[in-house]
């Protein structure tokens, strides 16, 4: 049967799958598509274009220091007026937006500000604003500034994500009647709304709470968190951010403010009734002071230890993901990650999947390629009664300070553990993976 003749809306429901994936839009195979027919790329063209993301710079959008969020929809500011001229209807389209900044020049700036033109800022639901270094707001030309602005106060807008954007006025974004579910904010070094020094800030005219679902605080945002997050009030005295929502929590624990960081985030942690993921960044750890119920658990830490072992104990029987990024020892490129996970004897009933990066550094001589590590981490990975459901592990590891050639004994180690741990999964169907560090492999990290 000819394409043609088929009925629209499996079109629909195949192109929304592709355009939805867990990475991104599939932007190969919905090109493809729109080449496949006339009839088939006018359905298809809406969710090609609903997602673009704009390289705002000197450069060609696939080359290095790609845009972090979605970047196989880069695009730079020439290519999309190229495109535009050719299809202007596509602006339409649009519901994610994002804006990297790569120290654009004069005549990149002027190509945006007629591309802004043509954009329905009422349309976009997601937005992301970044650079590849810190700029502060004021050196954003103004015509660039009351774009955003409009982006801001668009009343579908429900996730907006900021990195490195100096004095970013947040609080545009935040309306009479708030639709935003999902917040990020990365090495913001100050946030341009009153009150920040102290927290009081007091928003007049909001009639409701901002009911997040989603919140990542990553680098210095955590100073705008601490001040102004968790203490800001309506004129009724509610609270500005209802965290009772919450599913989604991302924050980086910095060093030098580790305990108020801490206290911040066990302050989000206790309001939310509905956590799944946590993600935390930082070089110390702690135990909660309540039972959580998550489905997914992800810390980057520099120190594995009894305590982190004992909160995640608390999420015996609902966990399903872990992830963790880890920096081991200098004596073992596994470091005590097999003590780790063998959490004393307590059983995950539901953990499903378990993934793990590791920041190997060229000083490590003990262990590689000995197997000592990989044969007490596949003793404790084989405990069926401590992961009954367990159904794939993945190990990647990045080796800092190595040469790229010749690395025979990074391959000998990857290859021995993959025989001993295998070995020890091969009657249980479980999938392992070791292997090097990739993007693609940190995307696949919650």
């Amino acid at each position: 049967m000819s394409s043609v003749f088929l009925p629209s809306d499996i079109f629909h429901v195949v192109f929304g799958l592709l355009s939805n994936e867990a990475e991104g839009p599939d932007v190969q195979t919905l090109s493809a598509c729109c080449l496949a027919s006339s009839e088939i790329g006018n359905i298809c063209e809406a969710y090609l274009y609903a997602c673009i993301h704009i390289v705002c710079g000197e450069g060609h959008a696939s080359l290095d220091r790609k845009p972090g969020h979605i970047p196989q929809c880069a695009i730079t500011v020439r290519q999309l007026k190229a495109t535009l001229s050719r299809r202007p209807y596509i602006n339409r389209f649009i519901r994610t937006l994002g804006f990297y900044w790569r120290r654009p020049n004069a005549a990149a700036r002027q190509e945006l500000c007629e591309f802004m033109e043509r954009i329905q800022p009422h349309n976009v639901q997601t937005l992301y604003i970044s650079s590849s270094y810190i700029v502060s707001w004021n050196q954003v030309d103004v015509p660039v500034q009351t774009f955003f602005y409009s982006l801001l106060e668009s009343p579908n807008l429900r996730r907006l994500e900021v990195s490195n954007l100096d004095d970013f006025p947040l609080h545009i974004a935040f309306q009479p009647q708030p639709q935003i579910r999902s917040l990020g904010m990365s090495m913001l070094l100050l946030a341009n709304v009153p009150g920040v020094s102290t927290g009081d800030y007091i928003l007049p005219w909001m009639t409701k709470s901002i009911t997040l679902e989603s919140l990542f605080l990553g680098g210095l945002a955590t100073d705008l968190m601490t001040d102004t997050l968790i203490r800001w009030r309506r004129a009724d005295g509610e609270p500005l951010f209802d965290f009772s929502a919450i599913s989604k929590l991302s924050v980086t624990l910095s060093f030098v403010y580790f305990d108020r960081d801490l206290q911040l985030t066990h302050g989000i942690i206790t309001q939310s009734k509905n956590l799944r993921y946590i993600s935390l960044h930082g070089t110390r750890i702690f135990r909660f002071k309540q039972a959580l119920t998550l489905t997914g658990v992800k810390v980057q830490t520099g120190m594995i230890s009894e305590m982190l072992s004992g909160a995640l104990q608390q999420t015996k029987n609902t966990l399903e993901v872990l992830a963790l990024i880890m920096y081991p020892n200098a004596t073992s490129p596994l470091g005590n990650l097999p003590e780790f996970l063998s959490f004393d004897g307590c059983t995950f009933a539901s953990l499903r999947c378990i993934k793990i990066q590791l920041y190997v550094y060229r000083n490590i001589e003990g262990e590689l390629p000995n197997d000592g590590a990989w044969s007490r981490l596949a003793d404790v990975l084989a405990d069926k009664e401590k992961f009954p459901m367990l159904e794939k592990v993945e190990i990647w590891m990045k080796f800092n300070g190595w040469p790229e050639e010749p690395r025979d004994m990074i391959d000998i180690f990857l290859s021995l553990g993959h025989s001993m741990v295998e070995g020890q999964f091969r009657d249980r169907g479980v999938v392992f993976k070791a292997d090097y560090f990739t993007f693609q492999s940190y995307k696949r990290l919650i």
